[in-house]
């Protein structure tokens, strides 16, 4: 990502820098100084890459991102009270089932988000 041109909340920006912080959050630095700091999550779904060298002054969006707030806490977070559930309560195994099918579902979209971005960036 470093180096490549962005579109971020229709402002577009090219990053300078990305470093981890500490409260587990990215701190993106673009080529004007602007400093945005985003979770993991948020990086890939709000910046979202740009085709250079277009004629246009708009840039050209490549994919658009998709609408989802879930963050990996989130997932985490359901996943492990639903193990919990299930150790004092064998009658929530049904809806246990359906919440593992959702979770993997998530994943499978996070890993095709990943796809993407290595298919547009060419690695």
């Amino acid at each position: 990502m470093i180096g490549g041109t962005y579109v971020y909340r229709n402002n577009e920006y090219t990053i300078k820098s990305i470093d981890f912080e500490e409260d587990e959050n990215y701190k993106v630095t673009t080529l004007t100084g602007k400093v945005i700091r985003l979770s993991g999550g948020e990086l890939l779904e709000r910046f979202v890459p740009v085709r250079a060298g277009t004629d246009d002054s708009k840039a050209v969006v490549l994919f658009e991102k998709m609408n989802t707030d879930l963050s990996t806490k989130t997932l985490i977070s359901t996943l492990t009270d639903t193990l919990e559930k299930l150790k004092t309560d064998p009658a929530y195994i049904p809806q246990a089932r359906a919440i593992n099918e959702t979770a993997k579902t998530i994943i499978d979209l996070g890993k095709l988000q990943v796809e993407i971005v290595r298919a547009v960036k060419g690695v």
